[in-house]
């Protein structure tokens, strides 16, 4: 009876277990977890977005399977195959810890996997968005509801000071904006009427925080992570722009009919480039858009450039026409574009003709002066080395280094056009044109490392902009300057440098690309470490930041 009795619980027991299929096979997968947290506070971030992604896997496509931190920021990854990978964070209404510096929305770890082993990140530190918030008014004080408003950053581009809208927000029915979930840091503030009764023909001045029109002139503000500065408040003109109106057409190029979609009107005493900004666009308002033909109403005083926007064989065309704006009506100015040309040339690796070497759009030809609607032009060798950089207009051009190359130690030696060297010269593009180009590439370039430490010496300093910059003999060659952030650690590293003399400096802050600008570098040049780079060899190198 008792042994009834057992064989009958047991047979109870057992009814709820999955059947037995085989042996327990152990998970051999490597785990990966980690806390993240706020970077001023160190509060936990929940709901953060946690990816592992592989050498061969994209970082959009690793989000899409994303691990969602639990209320205390933890995580926890499973199943990962041996290897090195990169830890993504991001979440909504943060930034990632290098935010400051680059505006990064993401904070990335390097890690790596091993069979049946747990790895701890320790902490991932993300950055609180900031908020700017005022209040737009015309002339007499009254709010302006419908008004738009602007947040621009500034950087280089090359000497250059230049600004680039990065987000914009309308004025409530008080007048009020808020502009949230910007990255700490300095800001160009922007706003402009907008009447609710016109057809969105007229121009309506804009204006910098408090009342500033010149962009020259106009003072940043400065909002730190997870604030918000308030109080930003901005006057603006509620009339209309007017002036007079130009008519044109711009002739020549490939096209039978040109067509002219718009006309950048840039003011000629202009300091600062405006980037990716529609302030300068006037709509083409001709009756008759063929041949070229343009016409741009209300015009205000002023002397400028035209820049029509033309399409010709596929690209981006423009020519600049300059006016004097009085009082009078401008008719029937004309430019003609000059001949477009195509750029032959190869790729060398160590004497070689290779184009395996380079990613694709690593290399690009920029217009030393930059003009309104023109691109870069990207150099992509076939796997043989030769490319052709296809119809480009007259002008002066410089290389640029877009990405790394696929090794981690190759350089760019030289640029020649012939047997003539015109790395530090640029390239002429216009007349003598049948001459090839050569990109001459070499490997085992020198390396520098070191790291940053705080103005006392006795601390290192995360995240200073470290940079490398050529002796002064070969500024001018922006291709040579080097550029990173020091780690959380204060570390930073350089590869594959072409040898040669150089300064390095650490800015705790500082105008993206501001060391491009050579009245900038001169007032920190005797701060700068003197370094000299020789092939195969690592230079270590310890700074101090320059607050």
């Amino acid at each position: 009876m008792k042994s009834a009795l057992v064989a009958a619980l047991l047979l109870l027991g057992l009814q709820g277990l999955p059947p037995m299929v085989g042996p327990l096979i152990p998970d051999t997968g490597g785990v990966v977890t980690g806390v993240v947290r706020r970077a001023d506070s160190g509060a936990p971030v929940p709901e953060a977005q946690v990816a592992i992604v592989g050498e061969t896997e994209s970082v959009d496509q690793a989000m899409r399977r994303a691990t969602l931190t639990d209320a205390n920021g933890r995580f926890t990854v499973r199943n990962i195959a041996p290897g090195p990978y990169t830890i993504f964070v991001q979440a909504e209404g943060y930034f990632g810890e290098t935010a400051a510096a680059d505006g990064a929305t993401r904070t990335k770890k390097y890690v790596r996997a091993d069979e049946a082993q747990q790895v701890d990140t320790s902490v991932l530190k993300l950055v609180a968005g900031s908020v700017i918030s005022g209040r737009v008014s015309g002339p007499d004080g009254q709010p302006l509801a419908g008004a738009s408003v602007e947040a621009l950053k500034a950087f280089y581009v090359g000497d250059r000071l230049a600004f680039t809208p990065v987000k914009s927000v309308k004025t409530d029915d008080l007048g009020e904006y808020r502009m949230y979930w910007l990255p700490p840091g300095e800001y160009y503030i922007r706003a402009a009427f907008r009447s609710r009764s016109d057809s969105g023909r007229d121009r309506y001045a804009r204006v910098f925080f408090p009342r500033i029109p010149e962009e020259d002139a106009a003072p940043p503000v400065q909002v730190r992570s997870g604030a918000e500065l308030p109080g930003v408040d901005v006057r603006v003109p509620v009339t209309p722009v007017t002036g007079i109106t130009i008519t044109g057409q711009v002739r020549g190029g490939s096209d039978d009919d040109l067509r002219v979609s718009a006309v950048h009107v840039v003011p000629r005493d202009r300091r600062v480039l405006l980037v990716g900004d529609d302030v300068d666009v006037f709509e083409n308002d001709a009756a008759d858009t063929t041949r070229g033909r343009f016409e741009v109403r209300n015009v205000p005083p002023g002397e400028y450039n035209l820049y029509p926007a033309v399409r010709d064989r596929e690209q981006n065309r423009t020519v600049p026409i300059p006016v004097d704006v009085d009082k009078r009506d401008i008719e029937n100015i004309s430019g003609t574009l000059e001949p477009a040309f195509d750029l032959p040339g190869r790729v060398t690796l160590d004497g070689e003709i290779n184009g395996r070497a380079i990613l694709k759009d690593a290399l690009q030809l920029i217009a030393v002066e930059p003009m309104p609607t023109i691109d870069s032009f990207a150099i992509n060798p076939s796997d043989s080395g030769e490319f052709t950089a296809f119809q480009l207009p007259a002008g002066q051009y410089a290389l640029r280094v877009a990405s790394a190359f696929k090794a981690a130690d190759t350089y760019i030696s030289d640029l020649k056009r012939g047997e003539t060297s015109v790395f530090d010269s640029g390239i002429t593009i216009g007349g003598k044109t049948d001459e090839p180009v050569e990109v001459v590439l070499k490997s085992k370039g020198g390396s520098v490392t070191g790291s940053v430490s705080d103005i006392t010496r006795l601390h290192p300093f995360s995240y200073a902009t470290v940079v490398l910059v050529p002796e002064k003999a070969r500024r001018q060659n922006l291709t040579l300057y080097r550029q990173t952030l020091s780690a959380e650690n204060g570390t930073f590293s350089f590869t594959g440098i072409l040898p040669g003399d150089y300064k390095l400096f650490a800015w705790g802050s500082l105008t993206p690309g501001a060391w491009q600008n050579r009245i900038f570098l001169q007032r920190f040049e005797d701060r700068g470490v003197e370094v000299t780079v020789l092939e195969r060899i690592e230079k270590r190198v310890e700074l101090g930041v320059i607050p």
